[in-house]
């Protein structure tokens, strides 16, 4: 299980410097991101569970809960962001990568496990499109539930320029100078 969380953690981070070295998107904004489809889909399965769908009409009790805890979890990681920023300016990796790790080993198997037994479940059920939206909106909360706290983890690159805002800046420069009379 650890390799497997580490292997995980470390492609996710990959996948994160990418984002920062592209659009200037850090892990931090990846995790809110996360949070955010947590807290829409948190207001989907309430909303779906409470009008549409009689028998799963107990899990719109759940929604006030999905929407706090997202709503925690976006505050949560500007915090993170600076604690992560601080230990690196000390030279230090990112503290959440232990702090987190049981959370991680939780959410991994429900959240890939969950999310697959759901998606698998809707195609043995009648699809009609309230069930099918349900069952999307509850593996994306579980996928999203998961991936949050990878992002958490993850450790940033050093603040620098994406290359889209560089290329955006170049050509901001040279029409300006194109509009600039000689």
């Amino acid at each position: 299980m650890f390799k497997l969380d580490l292997a995980l953690l470390e492609r996710l981070e990959k996948f994160s410097h990418l984002t920062q070295q592209w659009a200037g998107y850090t892990c931090f904004s990846l995790a809110r991101v996360c949070a955010t489809a947590l807290f829409l889909t948190s207001l989907g399965l309430g909303v779906l569970a409470s009008t549409e769908l009689g028998s799963y009409a107990p899990l719109a009790i759940t929604m006030p809960f999905g929407v706090m805890c997202s709503l925690l979890m976006i505050h949560l990681t500007h915090s993170a962001e600076r604690v992560t920023a601080d230990e690196h300016l000390k030279g230090r990796s990112n503290p959440y990568k232990l702090q987190l790790q049981i959370l991680r080993y939780i959410t991994w198997p429900s959240g890939f496990f969950g999310a697959v037994a759901i998606l698998i479940g809707a195609l043995y059920i009648r699809l009609d499109w309230q069930i099918a939206a349900f069952f999307f909106c509850a593996a994306l909360y579980k996928g999203s539930m998961m991936l949050f706290f990878y992002f958490v983890s993850s450790d940033p690159l050093p603040p620098g320029t994406s290359k889209v805002r560089a290329w955006l800046e170049s050509w901001q420069n040279a029409s300006m100078a194109q509009l600039q009379p000689q």
